[in-house]
């Protein structure tokens, strides 16, 4: 399945019922099609495993010049701009 029909899909599942949908891949070509009010952020600290919304991070700001200036949201990721690449 192609990552535009990935993200069509989850989002079309919360609409007809009221759930929770999570989606995980190492892909980040699916970031290229969502907002990044979206993404949640599964981060290593330690031996810790925290979860955090990317719009409450620091990085968010970076993240949305860095799309405004042309770039995709998967580049952002690989550029190192947020999270650990692990």
């Amino acid at each position: 399945m192609r990552a535009s029909e990935t993200s069509r899909n989850a989002r079309g599942c919360d609409e007809k019922i009221p759930a929770q949908v999570i989606v995980t891949t190492h892909s980040p070509y699916l970031l290229d099609h969502v907002e990044p009010e979206e993404v949640h952020l599964v981060i290593r600290e330690g031996l810790e495993t925290k979860v955090r919304k990317l719009s409450e991070t620091r990085e968010v700001e970076a993240v949305k010049e860095f799309l405004r200036e042309g770039g995709t949201f998967g580049e952002a990721w690989y550029t190192g701009l947020m999270g650990e690449r692990v």
